[in-house]
């Protein structure tokens, strides 16, 4: 009895916890929302098409968009010519290339509030990823300080923070997945409106984009090994992904007239060197790599080692889960997702990299690595606040050479950052040689990490 109530009392301070951290981040994007679309004159990449099919599901209630276009109806939050992203179906009329899962999400924000209310609105998703973060933080280390520290490294620095204002399936993915993964994880199963809440989000996933069935499908299994439900239960899990992969399956079929997405709306696919290449360069590329624009991940691989060392299993199901979907987008021609902030493919893989950086940043007592860890939070948040002061620094042309670094080089003597830098978009001699002190560093940290126990690990073998 005492252990049940103990028990309860640390699920409801928890709860209390994760109640003050959606709340304190949700202040916090509200805070800079009406700063970052003032600076952000135009939404830009795909955002506006995403804005204009929301606006033909609220006022025409259908996503043929040749009427949208020639009335102009994107002119209120893109005030220039916009030109389609057509996509090539065989039903006659005029339809966009963009999963409609997005649309669907944010038309009754756009409803209310045009651009500035369906950022509002991510702001809100945005908050919620934000307490499910630290509670997978929380649940990964059974500490506060490592969550709190996770929470801090992952919310407040790109690329979440950047797509929390940007109107991007990115973000709406990523909590999809982190609350799917949190609820499989956990070794005492779920409610029943739990595992439905499971279901209900894995099978959104693929209306948002199509590539994320490569998550949906291991994350799925991952679910049902760890057996959280009851026989009646099951069928809460199992309806809505049935109905949803139907309903998927119709519309494909409504406007290509297959079953499948289309591929040829897409840039297509690239060999072994290519898909090896664009894999680098999702991590390290000046232009659109996550460890460049947010070095703090590289605890991310001195945590994998920690994994290996104590918690196999979980290690096991972060590669089921995250390498499928990792190897595909490093395999797309355009790995790096044109016209967006830096790292935006490797967004909803966020909630298996907190897993890595918060068991790095639990188990490993080394001072220098400490050091070593909070040099990097700071790099990291001075980027990303870099990003909030002149968020037009976020955009990049594969030019070979990142707008921000080009930026600081005005401010510093007989240096060209620029140059120090590699770039896997644009190939050269010094590309790879370039990347050598990345796997330097990331090698350092794993040393770092190999031998150092936990305090309880350590307890365990004396």
């Amino acid at each position: 009895m005492k252990h049940a109530l103990e028990k309860s009392s640390l699920a409801i301070s928890l709860s209390w916890q994760a109640v003050l951290i959606f709340l304190l981040s949700l202040f916090i994007f509200f805070l800079l929302t009406p700063h970052i679309v003032a600076e952000l004159d135009l939404p830009r990449g795909d955002e506006p098409y995403y804005l204009l099919i929301a606006h033909s599901l609220l006022y025409d209630h259908d996503i043929e968009m040749s009427n949208n276009y020639a009335q102009k109806d994107y002119w209120s939050y893109y005030p220039e010519e916009l030109l389609p992203h057509r996509s090539q179906t065989k039903r006659p009329g005029w339809y966009e290339k963009h999963s409609i899962g997005l649309p669907l999400l944010i038309s009754p924000a756009y409803a209310l509030g045009s651009r500035l209310g369906t950022v509002l609105w991510l702001n809100v998703l945005a908050a919620l990823l934000s307490a499910n973060i630290f509670l997978l933080a929380r649940e990964v280390t059974g500490k506060t300080f490592p969550a709190l520290s996770t929470w801090l490294a992952t919310v407040f620095t790109n690329p979440l923070f950047s797509y929390s204002f940007l109107i991007f399936p990115a973000l709406p993915a990523t909590l999809l997945v982190t609350y799917a993964y949190r609820r499989s994880r956990l070794a005492t199963g779920n409610a029943a409106w739990q595992t439905f809440l499971v279901s209900i989000c894995l099978a959104f996933l693929p209306w948002l984009h199509p590539r994320f069935l490569l998550i949906v499908l291991p994350l799925g299994a991952f679910f049902l090994f760890k057996r959280h439900y009851r026989w009646p239960a099951l069928l809460l899990f199992i309806i809505p992904l049935f109905l949803s992969g139907i309903l998927l399956m119709s519309y494909y079929y409504y406007l290509y007239g297959t079953i499948v997405p289309n591929y040829h709306d897409h840039a297509g696919a690239q060999g072994v060197l290519g898909t090896i290449n664009g894999l680098f360069g999702s991590f390290l590329d000046q232009q659109w790599g996550l460890l460049v624009y947010s070095p703090i991940y590289m605890l991310l691989f001195a945590g994998l080692v920690r994994l290996w060392k104590e918690r196999r299993s979980e290690l096991f199901w972060i590669a089921v889960i995250g390498l499928p979907y990792l190897l595909f987008i490093a395999n797309y021609h355009l790995w790096w997702g044109e016209w967006c902030p830096p790292a935006r493919y490797l967004v909803p893989l966020t909630p298996l990299f907190v897993v890595g950086i918060a068991s790095a940043i639990a188990s490993i007592r080394a001072r220098t690595f400490n050091i070593i860890a909070v040099i990097l939070l700071m790099l990291s948040l001075g980027i990303m606040g870099i990003f909030l002061w002149h968020p037009k620094l976020m955009y990049n042309h594969p030019t070979g050479q990142s707008v921000l670094l080009l930026w600081a080089d005005q401010y510093l003597d007989h240096v060209e950052l620029s140059g120090l830098f590699p770039s896997f978009v644009v190939l050269s001699l010094r590309t790879y040689p370039l990347a050598l002190p990345w796997l330097a560093a990331i090698a350092y940290l794993i040393f770092l990490s190999w031998d150092r126990l936990s305090p309880q690990r350590q307890a365990t073998q004396l």
